[in-house]
């Protein structure tokens, strides 16, 4: 089984791809709560879906740097 650390680097490698909400949190190591509440605040990118919230790829990586 790969560590939390490998999953991170996985998906922060994916230039495209669009992240659900538990897949933000589980990278940030966060509950599902807070990345909600960061994309309500506007200091985490997202889109909404017909049915979900999504995080593009680059929005992580930029509220990631911003973090640093």
């Amino acid at each position: 089984m790969r560590g939390a650390k490998d999953s991170a680097a996985t998906l922060l490698l994916a230039p495209e791809h669009l992240y659900t909400v538990a897949e933000i949190a589980a990278v940030l190591r966060v509950c599902d709560a807070t990345v909600y509440k960061l994309c309500a605040s506007g200091r985490l990118g997202f889109g909404v879906g017909p049915d979900a919230v999504r995080v593009p790829a680059g929005a992580l990586r930029l509220f990631m740097a911003q973090r640093r």
